[in-house]
């Protein structure tokens, strides 16, 4: 577009403006608006169907340093906020030709909600201040009678500070070694952290203004209720289950939370994850090697206790009274098992007279030659 109005326009605005003079209702009007705008406490500036600023008011002249006397009547809008020509989004409105036209000089622009035909963007303009200043920025078309665009008006909010405090918290939630996911209050997904890149296998690329179908079936209604308790402004705290973006399902404890800004407001909602997919895994078989020992100490039979023992033919008087060989009787209260042999002294005795056994314990008896 030419951002410089020909002779012949301003020929016909100055021809326009001298009617508006001469009509007493239109310049009461023309009056009414310029009190408007200039009782807006947010910056503010009108301009026509040519590109002429026609209002910059006290809040627009505080940010920008730039006096309405120097800006009112030309086309230089442009150099409150950019340090060569171009067109600033009111400029956009006025000639719409398009979203492509738009994105050429504002990546990140939207419709505004409540206002048809609006556009809000929001940027880092380096020129305002000592440092810069982050800028919210809407611009509206203004229409006449026959639904003719006729001018547009621009206004802006300073959200330098909002910026920088997000930039602080992005910056811990990047720190977190948690998987971390923050939403907007509509449940869309504004931010996730590496953390959660790295164990779910999403990228910010994928979710960022949008949601994620990670929630497996069995786990709905206890999501549910917990989202539902943390919009009621509790902090949650809850073992759930989730999806990686491979299918893999992975144990989580998970921690809710709002975000409220200065005024109480609800603004977002973070929510914090821990893999526990490992030590879940540890737990269960803990406890299985814990049963499987249980099982054993269980069939093990023990000893314990006096045991009556005759001191001559040493048998063992059981529970019931009886007198039992003392071998049947470990046996049957232990995992016991004998095998049976006979001592020297024993062996002295039952064979002691015997040739052969004479003889075998001579042999015994005698040391081997070197």
């Amino acid at each position: 577009m030419d951002m410089k109005p020909s002779y012949e326009e301003l020929e016909t605005r100055i021809k326009q403006l001298e009617l508006l003079l001469n009509n007493p209702y239109q310049n009461k009007e023309k009056n009414d608006i310029t009190q408007l705008v200039q009782a807006m406490a947010i910056p503010t500036f009108v301009i026509d169907s040519s590109h002429v600023v026609t209002h910059w008011n006290n809040a627009c002249e505080k940010l920008t340093n730039i006096s309405s006397v120097d800006v009112i009547g030309t086309c230089d809008a442009w150099k409150a906020f950019y340090p060569e020509l171009r067109p600033v989004l009111a400029d956009l409105v006025v000639d719409f030709t398009g979203k492509e036209n738009i994105t050429e000089y504002y990546d990140n622009f939207s419709q505004t909600e409540l206002v048809d035909d609006g556009l809000q963007a929001q940027a880092f303009f380096p020129l305002l201040g000592k440092t810069g200043k982050w800028l919210y920025f809407t611009a509206t078309p203004l229409k006449d009678g026959s639904d003719q665009i006729i001018g547009a008006i621009e206004t802006f909010q300073d959200i330098t500070e909002q910026i920088n405090a997000e930039t602080h918290y992005r910056l811990l939630l990047k720190a977190i070694p948690d998987p971390v996911i923050v939403y907007d209050t509509q449940q869309k997904i504004t931010y996730i952290n590496e953390a959660f890149e790295l164990i779910y296998g999403w990228t910010s690329k994928d979710l960022l203004g949008g949601t994620i179908d990670f929630v497996p079936s069995h786990e709905v209604a206890k999501t549910k209720e917990a989202w539902r308790r943390t919009l009621n402004g509790e902090k949650v705290f809850f073992e759930t289950k989730r999806k990686t973006k491979t299918g893999r399902i992975l144990d989580i404890q998970m921690k809710t939370a709002i975000v409220k800004d200065q005024k109480d407001k609800h603004t977002a909602s973070i929510v914090i994850h821990r893999d526990v997919t490992i030590i879940k895994q540890t737990e269960n078989e803990r406890e299985h090697l814990i049963g499987v020992l249980e099982k054993a100490l269980s069939e093990v039979k023990t000893l314990s206790g006096l045991l009556p023992i005759c001191a001559s033919c040493k048998k063992v008087r059981d529970d019931k009274g009886y007198w039992n060989q003392i071998e049947s009787y470990i046996q049957r209260n232990s995992d016991a098992k004998f095998s049976h042999g006979m001592c020297p002294e024993c062996s002295d005795d039952f064979y002691g007279d015997q040739d052969w056994y004479k003889k075998m314990k001579k042999k015994d008896d005698e040391p081997e030659n070197e």
